[in-house]
């Protein structure tokens, strides 16, 4: 008898600590499903025109974008951005940068992407030299075009000098912590009514030791007039990245030296 009450005793205490005591020490580890990061949905761009040559103003049009606000415009080909402010809402104006070739254009806006339709780049540019051609953009280029105002507000004009056949084209701004440079130096009546380009070149002068030299040796230079005693107009071309002065690598000259 007393046999029997210690086995049912002893089972009735394996009961408890059989799995279901194990179970509660053992310490669980619980996978959280984390779902994939939002992936950027398209939003519609309306391109116009729907094609053109390198510098050509085109608007980009899409509810999403917001006036005062800055936004990046990529073009196939090209090494970088266009950076581009928004001045009216739903519209960017964007130049086609040197090396764009043909293909939707983007814009990144938060975690979405604008994406246009095929944009065609109708010429072709060498990406290693630079090379001059007559200016064939509309709008025409005007004086107002190549204005640069420092921070004192003052307009610092292109000036030419002429030694023999080669004329050299420079302006000098500040933006009160770095004077800039831009210099253009062409070789002038050796190859028809075009000049012949001899090397175009960028300076920095910070407020500190260490001036900056660039020399840039890819673009596109695009002549509107060409006349050493009258005016001497166009606009360069090149990479958006390189100088990094040069916004979105363009900038127009004008000299009248009728004046």
């Amino acid at each position: 008898m007393k046999t029997r009450l210690l086995t049912v005793c002893v089972v009735i205490a394996g009961s408890f600590i059989g799995p279901g005591c194990f179970e509660h020490d053992r310490k669980e580890v619980i996978a959280v499903e984390q779902g994939p990061e939002p992936e950027r949905y398209a939003l519609p761009i309306s391109v116009q025109p729907d094609s053109g040559r390198i510098g050509t103003t085109i608007n980009l049009k899409c509810a999403c974008f917001h006036p005062s606000w800055r936004y990046s415009v990529f073009f196939p080909g090209a090494d970088d951005a266009v950076y581009v402010d928004c001045e009216t809402a739903g519209t960017l104006s964007s130049v086609v940068p040197f090396g764009a070739t043909s293909g939707p254009v983007t814009v990144p806006i938060e975690r979405q992407t604008a994406l246009s339709s095929t944009f065609r780049v109708t010429e072709q540019c060498d990406t290693l030299s630079i090379t001059v051609k007559p200016y064939d953009i509309t709008p025409g280029l005007t004086p107002k075009d190549s204005s640069i105002v420092d921070w004192q507000g003052r307009h610092c004009a292109w000036i030419a000098e002429l030694h023999d056949d080669t004329v050299h084209i420079w302006r000098r701004y500040s933006t009160g912590e770095v004077v800039y440079e831009h210099h253009v130096k062409l070789l002038h009546g050796s190859v028809g009514p075009m000049p012949a380009i001899i090397a175009i070149w960028g300076v920095a002068i910070p407020d500190y030791p260490g001036t900056r030299v660039d020399t840039i040796r890819a673009g596109i230079l695009k002549i509107q007039d060409w006349d050493t005693s009258a005016v001497m107009s166009g606009r360069f071309f090149g990479k958006p990245w390189v100088p990094y002065y040069l916004s979105n690598g363009t900038m127009a000259f004008w000299v009248d030296r009728r004046r």
